[in-house]
């Protein structure tokens, strides 16, 4: 390995010929330098992972695709006692479903339920869930939730091991709530306590804002009715409340 290259931190090999004279290189090294064939240090100190082919797919009506995802555990417990909070979105118009769990366990009966609601809203529609998508860890990995997919002819689409970018949507969806959860926090000035509330304060705001996907709010797509934010309050805000006068 000619001494230049090492002497750059491995610098790349055509660049020294710039360099020859402040290191004192003779053209013969260079020359060799030039010709050099790849450095194994170079390969294994600056290799990186090639990136991922984005999916097109675009599901053609709700229900006909899900991504899911469990974030967590945080460090401080919310004030129920949850430590994780499970993601579901629905490729079609974007809406997205939390909820707040104390157990990564929970997320079974999480996504059971999820399912069965949401199949029973659109009945008339005649709408199914139809495929499934999440990584392939023991939470939705059992056969407790293969048996209900199953049952139900859903067909689960699992991950790549040590690949969380295959599951983008759904872990791009876990920032974008972190991140206005955080915002939340720190503008209400409420304790850590409360990140649970921020999330879930977080998703609903989430569902009725424009989506640069398809440009409107999830939530007019998924219920078909457009969402009226005008009751809607700052979180942390000041509350009163009213007391019966029989209670008084």
């Amino acid at each position: 390995m000619p001494q230049g290259h090492m002497l750059t931190a491995h610098y790349f090999q055509q660049a020294l010929t710039k360099l020859a004279s402040l290191l004192k290189i003779s053209p013969g090294e260079i020359s060799k330098a030039c010709s050099h064939p790849s450095c194994v240090i170079c390969v294994k100190g600056k290799s990186t992972i090639k990136p991922l082919t984005l999916s097109e797919f675009q599901a053609s009506r709700p229900l006909e695709l899900l991504h899911t995802d469990v974030c967590g555990p945080k460090n401080v417990p919310n004030i129920d006692g949850s430590f994780y909070f499970v993601t579901i979105i629905d490729d079609y118009s974007r809406f997205a479903h939390v909820d707040l769990v104390a157990n990564k366990s929970d997320t079974q009966s999480c996504l059971r339920q999820f399912i069965l609601n949401a199949e029973a809203a659109f009945s008339g529609q005649g709408f199914k869930v139809q495929k499934i998508h999440s990584d392939n860890s023991g939470e939705y990995s059992s056969h407790l939730l293969a048996e209900f997919f199953s049952d139900r002819g859903i067909e689960h689409n699992f991950t790549v091991s040590y690949k969380p970018q295959q599951n983008g949507r759904a872990e791009r969806l876990n920032r974008t709530l972190q991140d206005k959860a955080r915002c939340l926090l720190i503008q209400s000035k409420l304790p850590h306590q409360f990140w649970g509330e921020a999330i879930l304060i977080a998703t609903f705001i989430y569902n009725r804002l424009p989506c640069s996907t398809h440009g409107d709010a999830p939530a007019a797509l998924w219920n078909g009715v457009a969402p009226d934010l005008r009751f809607t309050r700052v979180f942390g805000c000041s509350a009163h409340v009213v007391t019966p006068r029989g209670l008084c």
